[in-house]
């Protein structure tokens, strides 16, 4: 598994804020601009978490999956190893059968 877009997502989201608190900065100049600034913060911060969470999320359902491939395929190919085994007792003891048949007559 890759950290590559965690970073990637962290970057960007840091990146915008950044810009956002540059652009209110210039554009206002004159203002107090510190709940502006705090509201982007909020807003980035808030954003950051739900975007990380929902690649960890991803992640883990793929890790899952992956699993559960593999747990269903070795499942099929232990059942048809046992119904193999199955068949061929069933099939002996019929043979049996018809010999003991034939044996009588």
């Amino acid at each position: 598994m890759s950290a590559r877009p965690y970073l990637v997502a962290a970057v960007c989201m840091v990146a915008l804020a950044i810009i956002a608190i540059v652009a209110i900065t210039l554009l206002r100049p004159a203002e107090d601009n510190t709940a502006l600034i705090v509201v982007v913060l909020g807003f980035v911060a808030t954003t950051l978490g739900t975007v990380l969470t929902y690649l960890k999320t991803q992640e883990t359902h793929l890790s899952v999956n992956s699993r559960m491939d593999q747990l269903l395929s070795v499942a099929q190919r232990q059942s048809r190893a046992e119904g193999l085994a199955a068949g061929k007792i069933e099939g002996a003891a019929a043979a049996n059968q018809r010999t003991d048949d034939i044996a009588k007559q």
